[in-house]
């Protein structure tokens, strides 16, 4: 088997006191055909001026190829700085020595550096190998003092090195990453989670399930398909988790079907997706208009055609709009006779609001929904009117929707979200008002689930 080293080098390399250094260890122990050593800017000032590290190699391992990578990381603290000529670096070997087993030195240099060789490890693990290095035994009892090669020869220190002696005893060993590697997934779940970024946390959780336990999986199938939404796979894994209850606080219909599609508007949000946010925003609140005015408006369905909506429990993806053989469509279309009939003075109140004159038939769009809610003093909704253009204007044009263009409108996000879960709460009553906290927190609420499941995995 042919080897080849990947070495960071730190302080205690090539030696320290009268021992083998990490690095130093692991060529004596693998003898490896080829070394690539990573030096930072300090380490690489102290071989340029002595040849330490090279020479050292050489006194053990003359036939080792010695290819050096010296930059200018001044802070080796800094995990930014090399994490990713690390990768570039192994896949340089990996590249030039295709057939040889890669050893990693996870022993050498600073703790930010082990964790990332460690890290490339796990990521890597079908073709590294990773070296790890004890401390040495003072058999001889002498000084554990670092050697100081700007005082000191190198290969007169060499001679006297207690690896030189029958006796001495190999101290290299070839770590089980699974508990290193069982963290870096967890952290990265966590933060995946913490940016509602449920589809990466959820396939990263597949692809370790033996590390996690069927619980958190479950958790996170739930909060994917829920944010998308899709409803059916997200109820199967409250099923399965048998939490559905708990899960999903508002059972009554339809007020779980407007709550189900503010949490996942609010969730864009979250990330900042306005122009999505907004599209959601307009869409529910069309819908949430229809719903009070014809709870409003005594024969409603005679008036529009419309009936409102009755929605069913596994449907909570869709948008509260009845979908049956009398409603195709989402739209409306106003009998001018018998609105006028019921409420007299109605059609004129509109014709005067939108500058229109309204035909039999006419469609009820959101700007005549505005207007109807008006003329019956159903206030709460100025908001949320601030922006039915802007759904409009974002999709004919592909102008994004942003924080300044709100403003721009004289709203925000976090007021119209506001708004939005007053309306429902005002609509729906103690339906909504007694779970209103956990219905509209409901992703917070599986997050902190998600986090205490991987706080139990061990």
């Amino acid at each position: 088997m042919e080897y080849v080293l990947f070495s960071a080098i730190g302080d205690s390399d090539p030696i320290r006191g009268d021992f083998d250094g990490p690095m130093l260890h692991i060529v004596r122990n693998y003898r490896p055909t080829a070394v690539y050593l990573l030096f930072t800017a300090d380490m690489a000032r102290k071989e340029e001026s002595t040849g330490c590290c090279s020479k050292a190699i050489a006194y053990i391992a003359p036939d080792c190829t010695i290819i050096p990578i010296k930059t200018n990381i001044e802070n080796p603290s800094d995990f930014d700085a090399f994490h990713e000529l690390l990768a570039a670096t192994i896949n340089r070997i990996r590249e030039q020595h295709p057939k040889a087993e890669i050893l990693l030195n996870i022993s050498s240099a600073t703790p930010q550096i082990k964790s990332a060789m460690c890290l490339e490890v796990v990521t890597h693990r079908e073709f590294l190998r990773p070296i790890q290095v004890s401390n040495p035994e003072n058999k001889s009892g002498r000084n554990m003092g670092h050697f100081d090669p700007y005082k000191n020869d190198i290969v007169a220190e060499m001679e006297n090195v207690f690896e030189n002696l029958p006796e001495a005893l190999n101290r290299c060993h070839e770590p089980n990453l699974i508990g290193f590697k069982k963290s870096m997934i967890k952290r990265q779940i966590r933060a995946l989670a913490e940016s509602y970024g449920y589809k990466g946390a959820y396939d990263l959780a597949q692809e370790n399930a033996a590390l996690l336990t069927p619980k958190l999986i479950l958790l996170l199938r739930h909060a994917y398909y829920r944010s998308l939404p899709d409803n059916k796979k997200a109820d199967d894994a409250a099923r399965e988790l048998k939490m559905h209850y708990e899960l999903y606080p508002v059972q009554n219909n339809p007020a779980g079907l407007f709550c189900e599609y503010c949490i996942v508007a609010k969730q864009r949000k979250a990330k900042r997706e306005l122009t999505d946010y907004v599209l959601r925003l307009v869409a529910i609140t069309e819908d949430l208009l229809k719903y009070e005015i014809g709870n409003t408006i005594a024969g409603w369905e005679r008036i529009t055609g419309h009936e409102s909506p009755k929605m069913d429990k596994s449907k909570r993806s869709q948008r509260p709009t009845t979908k049956d053989k009398r409603n195709k469509s989402k739209s409306l279309k106003l009998n001018k006779s018998k609105a006028e009939a019921a409420y007299p003075g109605l059609i004129g109140f509109v014709e005067k609001e939108q500058s229109i004159m309204v035909n039999d038939r006419a469609r009820v769009d959101f700007r005549m929904l505005e207007s109807i809610a008006k003329f019956l003093n159903i206030n709460g909704y100025e908001k949320l009117c601030t922006i039915r253009d802007m759904r409009n204007k974002s999709a004919h044009s592909l102008e994004s929707i942003t924080e300044s263009s709100l403003k721009a409108v004289g709203t925000s996000p976090n007021e119209l979200q506001a708004a939005i879960e007053a309306l429902i709460t005002r609509n729906f009553g103690k339906a909504v008002a007694n779970s209103k906290d956990a219905i509209f927190n409901i992703f917070e609420k599986i997050n902190n689930m998600i986090y205490n499941e991987l706080d139990a995995v061990q």
